[in-house]
């Protein structure tokens, strides 16, 4: 009797899951309510776990069951089930919060619908709802994104006029004044915008917000880096520890070649940067020193990196090579033996030497380069390494004229072939 039982309810589960399964293929929904529970006999008995008979209903309150029954149909592409299931769980939702997320979702339904108008819609109506300011500038995003979307730049603007005005979040505002920017351009306008931020910079050179906003009109929007740097560069007097504008000062250096200036910066930025960070950012320095053309500032600053601790085996090739540069090969070398010491796998450590022997190759010490290929090629396991190691040499061979050295490494290679990985 309780095999006859558990089969009945087993069977039960199977239909259900199977209707369910129908009605999103045809776009129909399935009613909230559980199928009938196969009837036990009239003998009362106690049911013992694990039976497979169904458990009982328990009540639907407010709109959750239907908003995830409209989550299932969206995926499935079942747009008017979506529709019919979130104008249900709106109707049944007693909760202010929660009915704003069902707006929201209607709201996206629709745009995918490409219905942008009732998108639009039902955002105006959780903004009804919406009490927190966070909140009201969150659904102005959106219904500024679907403002232009619909091509409705006025309703875009207003939108993103809002946020500009009353977010919290610098981020959240600075976004929405890109956007806005964007539409003003668009429109024409953009140019009265920065005629009015350079007036009021006139009457107030520190005016720190004009002098942001400036910027971000002049390097994100207009894309005139030449226009934009004097604008960082008093925003930086300003604000001397703002990574953000430090970080932008340095990019705009670097890509006009001020590489004196921009290791300058990079001081500056140090100074401002947890400790954690300085190592990493003395590699820089010291790069942009070299470039300058200034050796001893360069290795002054690489060596201060060294100074901070161990180093990853990928610094001390970087170091390495500003070392060779500056024909400082012993100190190279000895880079080269604690980058072997930091790299934790073999397969690391070979990658490395092959990095090194590069470097040594360029930098007129061929004995060493050599050295490290042959190292390459007698312990390395990927074959990879291998025939790369044995192919530098051979081109190293050849610029040295040693023809025997490259007849025998041939040799060797036609004798016994690298195997495939």
């Amino acid at each position: 009797m309780k095999r006859t039982i558990r089969t009945v309810g087993a069977i039960s589960s199977i239909v259900f899951i199977a209707a369910l399964a129908i009605s999103l293929c045809m776009g129909e929904t399935v009613s909230p309510s559980p199928p009938e529970r196969a009837q036990p006999p009239a003998r009362t008995f106690r049911r013992p776990p694990g039976s497979g008979l169904l458990p009982r209903a328990r009540p639907i309150e407010g709109g959750n069951y239907y908003w995830e029954l409209a989550e299932v149909h969206t995926r499935y592409g079942v747009y008017g089930k979506a529709v019919e299931m979130l104008e249900m769980a709106i109707e049944k939702e007693t909760d202010p919060g929660k009915k704003t997320r069902y707006y929201e979702s209607l709201s996206e339904v629709y745009r995918m619908k490409g219905e942008t108008k009732k998108a639009a819609g039902q955002i105006e109506k959780a903004l009804e709802v919406a009490k927190t300011v966070e909140e009201k500038c969150r659904y102005y995003t959106i219904l500024g994104r679907i403002c232009e979307q619909a091509k409705d730049l006025e309703g875009a603007k207003k939108a993103y006029e809002f946020v500009v005005a009353n977010a919290t979040r610098d981020v959240q505002k600075r976004s929405a004044e890109l956007s806005l920017f964007r539409l003003y351009q668009k429109s024409g306008e953009l140019e009265n915008v920065i005629a009015d931020l350079q007036k009021r910079l006139e009457a107030n050179p520190g005016d720190e917000d004009a002098l942001r906003t400036l910027a971000q009109i002049l390097n994100s929007v207009v894309r005139k880096p030449e226009r934009a740097l004097p604008v960082y560069e008093k925003l930086s007097k300003l604000k001397p520890k703002d990574a953000t504008i430090l970080n932008r000062l340095v990019h705009f250096y670097q890509m006009n070649k001020e590489y004196e200036k921009a290791a300058g910066v990079y001081e500056k930025i140090i100074e401002a940067s947890p400790s954690g960070r300085k190592s990493y950012y003395y590699q820089h320095v010291g790069r942009m020193y070299m470039l300058a053309g200034k050796k001893e500032e360069a290795i002054k600053w690489a060596e201060k990196s060294l100074s901070e601790g161990p180093a990853s085996p990928y610094t001390y090739v970087s170091i390495a090579q500003l070392y060779l540069q500056n024909n400082l090969a012993e100190k190279a070398v000895q880079l080269y033996e604690k980058a072997m010491e930091a790299s934790r796998r073999p397969i690391e450590k070979h990658q490395i030497s092959l990095r090194f022997a590069d470097l040594f190759a360029q930098n007129n010490e061929e004995d060493k380069a050599e050295e490290i290929y042959k190292y390459v090629m007698k312990e390395a396991t990927v074959p990879t390494f291998k025939s790369q190691a044995r192919s530098k040499l051979i081109a190293l061979y050849r610029e040295q004229g040693k023809t025997s050295e490259i007849q025998a490494l041939t040799g060797e290679e036609q004798e016994s072939p690298t195997p495939r990985e």
